[in-house]
């Protein structure tokens, strides 16, 4: 059930039409029941995992809580030497039941997930040696949103047991939580203390959010819809058969292909942001107009939010102020001094993020050279910094920051062919025949627009919707939303000519229907 579909689009005003008419103490119920009914739609029998994610989760918590309850009812009663000795023993109760925890969710999606790509590579090896053994062909059915739900119930657990948060007594709402059908599919990653208070009890119907909420949505359709879906015209073909293909029409795809993903993912974002905003439900910002970054490390912390900080708080910090990290870093304090002492253990933590993330994104070599891709630029940056600091250069200009603005697109667009590609030597490749096929006549004699399904209109229809988006992100980047100057004009009406006209370029310029070469979520597919 992408969010394109018809099905998606009845399901979600089914839900709303309901949703207003009962009262609000009793919406999450309804919302549970809903975000059920869509994991078996999508999943079957498959939903089962969900169900046994959800149980293990809430019984770790539980237990976790127990621990923390009954250490906290006993510490006044003995003395303060005592009481550390006690604690440190309480904490590895804990620790230990959240180990268990997470060992049983990760076990769940290494098998389903991954041990496609354990078993090649184990007879993949076993072939260097020698051995003649063919791979074994193994494939599991993959729940709706298994990454997703894995990664919350594991952040779950790690704030209870680090007292952030108090355990849930009742299976039912955590389980709301957990499979709450909004981001289940391509996220945002949310913390259950975030979701939960508007989620269990919605905010008032507002007349100007449900407005706000609304433009949100039809404009996350319209990036998918009539941007992305029509740039995947030119992106797929190129991608099928590079070598068919001269320079201009690689870059025109690599380039196209960066756009396709931004407008498709952070369109699905602004779909389902939209959705529970008009419900009353906050959910966190996903992205931040990423195309505005002056590095990479700035870039991700606008692009993918809330994965970066699920990474940042329960994997980074961790590692970082582990005890072995901490004398690891003090050492190379005393040999290298401060900077670079400081930063060669953090570079170790990053390499774990990077290979994560990497890792996170499919069971593939290729996924995990696309995180360490990127992991390399940072660490590179990191190291050369204090040298390009020395150097005499005016860094708030304009121009200066619209090099660094340049340079990281240029970046990203690699690392989007790395992700795109069938593999990363086609991935370099076709970089390479940017420079080594150039065309001037593929400017001239029409092979630009020489795609099945995609002419010139489509050219320039893109066009035009690119500039609208980058319109939006300029005005937001600037401080100001234009969904917003729109909904608090007198009387709404600016509002309502906006969704009107934008439901009329959907149904005109929407790549949708049976046969129209609508593509399926990039995202949801991890």
């Amino acid at each position: 059930m992408g969010y394109t579909s018809l099905s998606f689009i009845v399901f979600c005003i089914a839900v709303c039409l309901v949703f207003f008419c009962i009262p609000r103490k009793y919406r999450w119920p309804w919302l549970l029941a809903m975000s059920l009914l869509f994991h078996f739609i999508a999943s079957k029998a498959l939903t089962l995992y969900l169900v046994g994610d959800i149980v293990v989760v809430w019984l770790c918590g539980l237990l976790i809580q127990r621990k923390k309850d009954k250490f906290n009812a006993i510490k006044k009663e003995i003395d303060k030497a005592e009481r550390k000795i006690v604690k440190k023993q309480f904490e590895k109760r804990e620790k230990l039941i959240e180990f268990i925890g997470i060992a049983v969710l990760l076990s769940v999606l290494l098998v389903l997930k991954y041990s496609p790509m354990f078993v090649s590579g184990a007879f993949g090896l076993a072939r260097l040696f020698g051995a003649n053994a063919e791979t074994p062909l193994i494939r599991f059915a993959l729940p709706l949103g298994i990454s997703y739900y894995t990664l919350t119930g594991i952040s779950y657990m790690a704030d209870i047991r680090m007292g952030k948060l108090t355990a849930e007594k009742n299976p039912l709402r955590l389980a709301t939580f957990i499979s709450f059908f909004p981001h289940i599919v391509e996220g945002p990653f949310s913390r259950y203390g975030d979701l939960t208070p508007t989620l269990f009890m919605p905010d008032a119907f507002d007349y100007d959010r449900f407005r706000a909420g609304l433009l949100r949505v039809i404009w996350g359709f319209g990036k998918k819809m009539i941007l992305a879906d029509r740039a995947a015209f030119v992106v797929n073909p190129v991608f099928a058969d590079p070598g068919a293909f001269r320079g201009p029409h690689i870059f025109a795809a690599m380039a196209l292909y960066t756009v396709q993903i931004y407008a498709e993912f952070s369109g699905a974002m602004d779909i389902v942001t939209g959705l529970c905003e008009m419900m009353g439900i906050h959910l966190a910002e996903n992205f931040r107009q990423p195309f505005f970054s002056r590095s990479i490390d700035e870039f991700w912390q606008r692009w993918h939010i809330t994965l970066g900080a699920w990474l940042r708080d329960y994997v980074f910090y961790p590692i970082t102020f582990s005890k072995g990290m901490q004398k690891l870093s003090a050492k190379c304090r005393e040999k290298l001094g401060g900077y670079y002492g400081a930063i060669l253990p953090a570079t170790l933590a990053l390499f774990a993020v990077w290979f994560l993330i990497g890792l996170w994104h499919g069971a593939s070599l290729k996924y995990v050279f696309y995180g360490l891709y990127y992991y390399i630029l940072m660490t590179i940056a990191k190291l050369a910094k204090p040298a390009t600091d020395k150097l005499q250069i005016k860094r708030d200009t304009r121009l200066y920051r619209g090099f660094e603005i340049a340079r990281t697109c240029l970046a990203v667009l690699v690392g989007m062919t790395i992700f795109r590609a069938d593999t990363v030597g086609q991935a370099f490749s076709m970089t390479a025949m940017i420079f080594t096929r150039p065309s001037v006549a593929a400017f001239t004699d029409g092979s630009l627009f020489a795609f099945d399904k995609f002419s010139w209109p489509d050219a320039v229809i893109i066009v035009l919707a690119l500039a609208a988006v980058i319109f939006v992100d300029i005005r937001k980047e600037s401080g100001h939303s234009p969904r917003e100057t729109l909904v608090k004009q007198k009387h709404g009406v600016f509002a309502w000519i906006a969704v009107v006209l934008g439901l009329l370029l959907l149904m005109i310029l929407g790549i949708y229907g049976q046969g129209s070469g609508a593509s399926p979520l990039i995202y949801g597919q991890f």
